[in-house]
């Protein structure tokens, strides 16, 4: 999920099949991520979904200092 600097969702881009890796482990080198606002988003959250795509662990809004 991307926010703007005032913390509002600008979008939340869901998992592809092909980027599910169920019962092993995958590395992500990128990804794309809503943020069609001036300057992108302000902070992105990253979810582990499972096989249902319902968030089991988010990491806290990062920001890019």
């Amino acid at each position: 999920m991307t926010y703007d600097s005032n913390g509002v969702q600008l979008g939340s881009a869901g998992s592809i099949d092909s980027d599910m890796a169920c019962g092993t482990t995958k590395s992500f080198s990128s990804f794309d991520v809503p943020a069609n606002v001036p300057g992108g988003a302000a902070s992105v959250r990253v979810c582990l979904d499972d096989g249902n795509r319902k968030d089991l662990l988010c990491s806290p809004p990062y920001r890019r200092p």
